[in-house]
């Protein structure tokens, strides 16, 4: 929750710094460690997992998170590619109409990577 994107978009439609703490009050048990690696993968053992496409919004209180773990991926040896999308808030990919063209290259950036590393040599 220290992140400068939750600073920077704390009121941004969509997802707020208030609701984020509510989340986070349902997500994690009481007396758990938000830092455990089962409530959080950034905290857990990164190395050994396959390829990612970590996507993020400009406009999202998430996007360092985001950010972070792209680079937490790369630093444990998998190869890791991130994209922000410009100007859109959290969860534009799964709001009908928020975005339509940006929503449209999301979608095909994700089919593309999934079908590549489906049908990468094993």
């Amino acid at each position: 929750m220290s992140s400068p994107s939750i600073g920077e978009h704390a009121n941004a439609g969509g997802l707020t710094r208030r609701s984020m703490s509510a989340f986070r009050d349902h997500y994690v048990p009481a007396g758990c460690d938000p830092r455990d690696p089962l409530l959080s993968p950034l905290f857990g053992r990164l190395d050994g997992l396959p390829p990612a496409l970590v996507q993020t919004a400009d406009l999202d209180p998430l996007r360092d998170d985001g950010t972070r773990f792209a680079a937490a991926l790369r630093d444990a040896g998998v190869p890791a590619r991130l994209t922000n999308y410009l100007r859109v808030p959290h969860g534009f990919a799964f709001t009908p109409g928020s975005a339509p063209a940006v929503g449209r290259q999301q979608r095909w950036e994700l089919a593309a990577e999934l079908s590549t590393a489906l049908n990468a040599p094993r």
